[in-house]
This record gives C-alpha cells, sequence and structure tokens, in this order.
C-alpha cells in the first residue's frame, strides 16, 4: 500500500490550472486532497478529515473576508495550518480587512506546484511529530468565546479542538479520539451530564476522560457534578496559570 503523506483541504471557487497542477503534486507525493466549494457549511463538514487547510483567494471581496474568517476559525480550534494561495493585491485586501491573525503562509500567483506541494509536505511532517509529543484536549462549551480563551490558553501545550453543540461532540470523539474532554455542566439542548451519560454508553468513547467546567460552586451543584464521577472539574474563573498546573498534575498522574 503506497504511503499517505497526509490530506489536505482545498477550498476553490473553481476548479482551475492552480487546483489542478498542485493536486496532480500532492497526489505524486501521497497526499490526498479534499475538495469544498465556497461554503462555511461544506468546509466545516471536511474539516475532520484534513490535516491542514489550503485556500485559493477568489471571487467577490466580501466572499474572501467570509471564507478567510471561516477557515480561520476552523484552522485555529483544530490546531491546523492555513495556507493561502492569490494574487498579492487579494491578499493585501484580506490582511487589512480581517482583524488578526489570517494566514500561517502565503503563496503568490503563478504558484511553482512542485516547490508549493515541497513546503506542504514539511508543514505536515512538522505538524506530526508536533501531534506525537503533545496530549488532545477537546473543550466542548457552547460559549464560543470562553471556549476560544481555553484554546488559546492551551495551545502551546497540547492539541486543542473546540466543539460548541454537545450534541456534536460524541460524532467528534469518534472521529478524532482525545485524551481529555474539559466538559462545559451547563450547556442548552444538551447538558453537560447528558454528553458525559452519552459518552459512557458508548463503547469508543467511555475510556476518554471527562473534567466538568462549571460556572457555578454553590453545594448541591458541585455535589451533583461530583456524583456523575469525572476525573474532576474545574470552575470556569480559573486562571490559566491553575488550568495549566491541573492539567499537568492529571497528565502526570494518567
Amino acid at each position: 500500500m503506497a504511503k499517505t503523506n497526509g490530506r489536505v483541504a482545498i477550498i476553490r471557487n473553481e476548479d482551475g490550472l492552480v487546483v489542478g497542477s498542485v493536486s496532480k503534486e500532492l497526489i505524486d507525493n501521497g497526499i490526498t486532497p479534499i475538495y469544498a466549494e465556497y461554503s462555511p457549511r461544506k468546509i466545516a463538514m471536511i474539516s475532520d478529515m484534513a490535516d491542514m487547510f489550503i485556500l485559493l483567494l477568489e471571487g467577490t471581496m466580501a466572499e474572501m473576508i467570509e471564507i478567510t474568517e471561516s477557515i480561520r476559525d476552523l484552522a485555529k480550534s483544530q490546531n491546523k495550518m492555513f495556507v493561502g494561495i492569490g494574487e498579492r493585491v487579494d491578499n493585501d485586501f484580506v490582511k487589512k480587512n480581517i482583524a488578526g491573525f489570517a494566514f500561517d503562509a502565503f503563496y503568490e500567483r503563478p504558484v511553482n506546484a512542485s516547490a508549493f506541494v515541497s513546503d506542504m509536505l514539511k508543514y505536515l511532517e512538522k505538524g506530526k511529530a508536533a501531534g506525537k509529543t503533545k496530549k488532545k484536549i477537546l473543550i466542548v462549551d457552547d460559549d464560543a468565546y470562553f471556549a476560544g480563551v481555553l484554546r488559546d490558553w492551551l495551545k502551546d501545550q497540547y492539541q486543542v479542538a473546540v466543539v460548541t453543540d454537545g450534541t456534536k461532540a460524541i460524532s467528534h470523539l469518534l472521529k478524532r479520539p482525545m485524551d481529555l474532554v474539559l466538559l462545559d455542566y451547563q450547556m442548552p439542548v444538551a447538558s453537560g451530564a447528558q454528553v458525559f451519560e452519552m459518552m459512557k454508553a458508548d463503547a469508543g468513547t467511555r475510556k476518554i476522560p471527562v473534567i466538568f467546567l462549571t460556572g457555578v460552586d454553590d453545594t448541591e451543584s458541585v455535589k451533583h457534578v461530583i456524583s456523575l464521577k469525572p476525573e474532576g472539574y474545574l470552575l470556569k474563573s480559573i486562571s490559566k496559570e491553575q488550568l495549566l498546573e491541573r492539567l499537568q498534575q492529571f497528565f502526570e498522574k494518567h
């Protein structure tokens, strides 16, 4: 069986010479391309299957901003590389109109497919090497802002993924096994307790340790959290230093 060097998501408005030449070079080097159109929903559907994202900047300015922001947020939440290809003027426009970080790397057209894919191989190998040494943590919290803060606190020491809908946590864990789940106790639709019970009922997730996140610290709430017998619980008022210390203690113990 041929060696597989990884999978990359290629997001484009339409197929063209760049997509064709880059795709051929990727395949020749054992990298599987996964294609998606300029649609946040379709990109999200294939994001778990990809090891990195490649975006071809094309279309209207509004489309480029929307898609770049969408992929940027996915890439950050999943600790994956985000590469852009386009005209210099398009990259300048995106950088000017999107606050904060966008691309990890940008390649100006015309792209030398062979040199480009050589770089992609290096990025993928670097990601694999880092992944072998970092524990994987899934944050499940309907508060996207709070989840993003936690992700930023943890991303340097751990591989971190974020799910903001408790109902999607199980399917995510079955696709991408984790070493620990930080699970919000109070969520709409499916509460933390319900997600925890679903995890314990599924053979593919029941052994994944869970630490609850809770914003309430009254006696009755804490007793109920503990009664579920998770690995522990953390108050959402915890500081970055306290969180890192608690996680270090947890992984040393396990």
